[in-house]
């Protein structure tokens, strides 16, 4: 595998990357949009739409509960150990 490649250059858009990354590291966890912004340090609407592609796409889990939406990795996404190896 040729490393000179880092994953920012395959995910180009930094909130795709870092939201890709922060599953990818606790993909057990779920987190509501406001916890996920903290987490990424960037503003709850500058993060939707890449919310939005992951779970369209299937990466990510969309759950309703207690009044929120609460977002998780789903580990059966077909892709996922390519994309955790490409990451990591």
């Amino acid at each position: 595998m040729n490393s000179k490649y880092q994953s920012q250059d395959i995910f180009p858009d930094n909130i795709y990357w870092r939201l890709v990354k922060l599953f990818l590291n606790q993909p057990y966890s779920q987190f509501y949009q406001s916890q996920i912004a903290q987490e990424i340090r960037h503003k709850n609407g500058a993060i939707q739409p890449s919310l939005k592609r992951l779970v369209k796409t299937g990466f990510l889990n969309i759950q309703l509960a207690r009044g929120k939406t609460y977002y998780s990795l789903n580990n059966q996404f077909p892709k996922l150990t390519l994309i955790s190896q490409i990451i990591r």
